[in-house]
């Protein structure tokens, strides 16, 4: 059975015309715990982890080059922890860190 998820706007974040804003500067509290709970290596929840899959979205949406093709096109599969810590350790390798 799949699972289709309703597509969310990414967090709205100012951008001052200089490409994507780091999550710290984000004014969304729940974005921010979210952000928190990963890095710390907490339990995260259903709606955590929609927050930091749109906040991916949106910062690889920012990002230019064919090299990035594949990983933009991955952040509608992050629905897990593990998931994101693929992800993560993929961008990563690339010289992406968006956290």
């Amino acid at each position: 059975m799949m699972i289709t998820q309703k597509r969310r706007p990414a967090p709205q974040i100012a951008r001052h015309g200089l490409g994507p804003v780091f999550w710290m500067h984000a004014s969304n509290d729940r974005l921010e715990a979210a952000i928190w709970a990963y890095l710390e290596h907490d339990h995260l929840d259903v709606e955590q982890i929609a927050l930091i899959r749109d906040y991916l979205r949106q910062w690889m949406e920012a990002m230019r080059g064919p090299e990035i093709a594949a990983l933009r096109a991955r952040v509608e599969e992050l629905t897990s922890r593990q998931a994101l810590d693929r992800w993560m350790s993929d961008a990563l390798r690339m010289g992406i860190d968006p956290l």
